[in-house]
């Protein structure tokens, strides 16, 4: 949250706010649901607070993403290129969990320690 209003104040001081006025605003709107325009805000410029604050939202939610996205891209390749079919099967688990007759390879089988291949 403080990173997303320090990026309000900033575009609110950017709108010609004081600066009084944008820190505040900036924690009124980032802490609550307002339904008014926060204390120091002259009239003519609610809206266009408003519209900085779901602009200052969604490049938050757009940052966020893009690392999600990121994270789940690095964990694919990793799977792709790092895991050999066939041995990835819990040690605890039942036979028939496992596959018994399936030709799945436990990791027991396999010779790896620790459950990592050799």
């Amino acid at each position: 949250m403080t990173v997303q209003r320090t990026h309000l104040t900033t575009r609110l001081l950017g709108l010609g706010l004081p600066s009084a006025a944008a820190h505040s605003a900036a924690l009124a709107i980032s802490s609550s649901r307002q339904t008014r325009a926060p204390a120091g805000v002259p009239p003519a410029l609610a809206s266009h607070v408003y519209h900085a604050a779901q602009l200052s939202l969604a490049n938050g939610m757009q940052a966020v993403l893009y690392a999600m996205a990121g994270v789940m891209g690095a964990a694919a390749v990793v799977a792709w290129f790092g895991l050999r079919p066939g041995i990835h099967v819990a040690a605890d688990a039942s036979p028939a969990a496992q596959g018994a007759g399936s030709g799945a390879v436990t990791a027991a089988e396999s010779g790896a320690v620790g459950g990592w291949p050799e």
